[in-house]
């Protein structure tokens, strides 16, 4: 079941980033290990970073448009 998202009103615009300091103080290092890595695939995804598996890297070598 996924968890429903709450809707917060801050008074102040340093509140979220006090508040989400004071969540990753009751995680442990593990759970913080995990999180990060997990945030940081849904960046890249949503970034386009990410290359599907088997994919090879290419190097294109051009001639300068200036030359």
């Amino acid at each position: 079941m996924e968890k429903k998202r709450v809707i917060t009103f801050y008074q102040d615009k340093s509140e979220p980033y006090f508040q989400a300091m004071l969540d990753g103080m009751k995680e442990s290092t593990e759970e913080r290990f995990i999180k990060f890595f997990e945030n940081k695939a849904k960046m890249d995804a949503f970034l386009g970073l990410v290359k599907p598996k088997g994919s090879r890297r290419t190097l294109t070598i051009q001639k300068p448009e200036w030359i």
